[in-house]
């Protein structure tokens, strides 16, 4: 367990056993160089053009110089690998099967942090569900997030705001600024945090020195995921995945009686050509 007042950082070979267990204990924790320079600049020119195009944001949440992109999975061969990176999974296993019989991709977002950004609002990304079902279920683990770093995560540049601890407070409970520390980590390391994790994008200060970081989001598989991967990834983009990935998106049950499609398995319209009229004879 780290002080209050720091993120911990573990290097890339670190066990599952030993991030899922900072995570619980902390509600945050970096794993260093997890993924390599090249493949995030691979990534970044995989995402470019979209972020180009994609207009800056409209509130203080949003970020006024912020622009962000999701749809990850489908834009980018490097995105489909994260999203299955095996460390990330084994510690998803280990924290959300606990509690479901199958977990979920749940959200894919880039963020463009630009110079002039002011830190935004922290807040925990299990806020768009409602309060009674916190008030219900007050120590479940629901969400584990991973904030991977496109660019270098800097104090100056907006490196991601976390509140070690935050996932055991009171919800009401605001943070003091020296309990509010930024995720400075490498490109190509990442952040993982937890549901009840206070967060939030960093003010950059910089002059010429954008932040992009990626959020890979992974929830228990009965809940609703932010993002429609369905719409995103529809089954004649997701058939060419692997099925690990097809699975984790969402073609697949969460529950012997849950998730079917015409009370067969969603993966079988995903088998070559098949059709929805296909279903009862395959």
């Amino acid at each position: 367990m780290n002080p209050m007042n720091a993120v911990t950082h573990l290097d890339a070979s670190a066990a599952a056993e030993d991030v899922s267990s900072l995570l619980e204990e902390d509600g945050c924790v970096i794993v260093d160089n997890l993924i390599s320079e090249a493949d995030m600049d691979s990534f970044m020119a995989d995402m470019q053009p979209w972020l180009k195009e994609r207009d800056l944001g409209h509130d203080e949440f949003s970020g006024h110089k912020t622009r962000r992109v999701s749809a990850l999975i489908p834009r980018s061969a490097i995105a489909r690998e994260i999203a299955v990176q095996p460390t990330v999974i084994d510690v998803c296993n280990k924290l959300l099967l606990k509690n479901c019989e199958a977990y979920r991709l749940q959200v894919t977002h880039m963020v463009n942090i630009n110079p002039g950004e002011v830190r935004q609002r922290v807040h925990r990304d299990d806020e768009i569900f409602p309060e009674a079902f916190h008030k219900g279920l007050p120590d479940m683990t629901k969400l584990v997030h991973c904030m991977w770093a496109v660019s270098d995560f800097t104090e100056e540049n907006g490196a991601t705001s976390l509140v070690p601890g935050s996932h055991k407070w009171d919800r009401s409970r605001e943070p003091n600024e020296d309990e509010i520390i930024p995720a400075v980590m490498s490109k190509g390391s990442v952040a993982f945090y937890l549901n009840g994790t206070l967060h939030g994008g960093g003010a950059n200060t910089s002059e010429d020195s954008a932040r992009v970081g990626a959020l890979f989001g992974y929830s228990l598989g009965w809940l609703t995921q932010e993002e429609n991967m369905y719409l995103t990834c529809p089954p004649d983009v997701a058939r060419d995945y692997s099925e690990e990935l097809q699975k984790l998106i969402g073609y697949d049950l969460f529950h012997a009686t849950a998730g079917w499609v015409d009370d067969a398995h969603p993966l079988m319209l995903l088998k070559d050509d098949a059709d929805f009229k296909d279903l009862r004879v395959l």
